[in-house]
């Protein structure tokens, strides 16, 4: 969507969300300066990156680059729907947003790796689980390296092997898209995985993020 008013208050962001279903609260970074209330969290670098509920910095508040990733995979149930609202674009171009659609995945992927991504079980805080279950793409590495730390454990040769051919099907099928303030981007968070480019530091970029459920 384009043109989307930049409210102080959130408010166009929000009424759209809620059309949507129920905004989440649920994973929001409350003592990283980066919570605006009622769901809103603004995305954009930090002199230094927080750190999420599991102590891993919060790449939503830093300038590097974010891997493809499905948000709240570290829950039984993610969220359904992610908003992404543009109301500063880096000036240099970088901090692109990096999408790649389940179908679109599918599509590319042989014999062999689709089988495993539809039974090759990946350590997640709420339980082991396959990166493709019917309708639903799950995967976000750093979720799955943190929780096998926290295991006191180490992935092995065979699951680092699939999840490096993983990667490399999700960019053969990513596409790049640049917002500019008054975009908003609404993201299936079953259906597509999403990323971004590194941008400068001291970049002005700001997005602003709401989950629905």
């Amino acid at each position: 969507m384009r043109g989307v008013a930049l409210d102080a208050d959130n408010a166009s962001l929000l009424r759209i969300a809620r059309e949507l279903g129920a905004v989440s609260t649920r994973a929001l970074p409350r003592r990283s300066g980066l919570v605006e209330g009622e769901g809103v969290q603004r995305v954009e670098a930090l002199a230094e990156a927080p750190r999420d509920q599991f102590g891993k910095p919060l790449l939503s508040g830093h300038h590097a680059a974010f891997a493809l990733h499905s948000d709240e995979s570290f829950l039984a149930q993610p969220c359904r729907y992610v908003l992404l609202h543009c109301w500063r674009a880096d000036p240099e171009g970088g901090g692109e947003t990096v999408l790649a659609e389940r179908d679109r995945i599918v599509s590319l992927a042989d014999a062999e790796t689709l089988q495993a991504l539809r039974t090759w079980r990946l350590p997640y805080p709420s339980g082991d689980s396959v990166t493709l279950d019917g309708d639903l793409v799950r995967y976000h590495r750093d979720e799955i390296l943190g929780c096998v730390a926290r295991r006191g454990e180490a992935l092995s040769a065979q699951q680092s092997e699939w999840m490096t051919r993983f990667e490399a099907l999700f960019q053969s099928a990513a596409r790049r898209i640049r917002l500019l303030p008054g975009d908003l981007l609404i993201l299936d968070n079953h259906r597509v995985l999403h990323g971004r480019t590194a941008f400068a530091p001291g970049s002005p970029r700001l997005l602003k993020r709401v989950r629905v459920e």
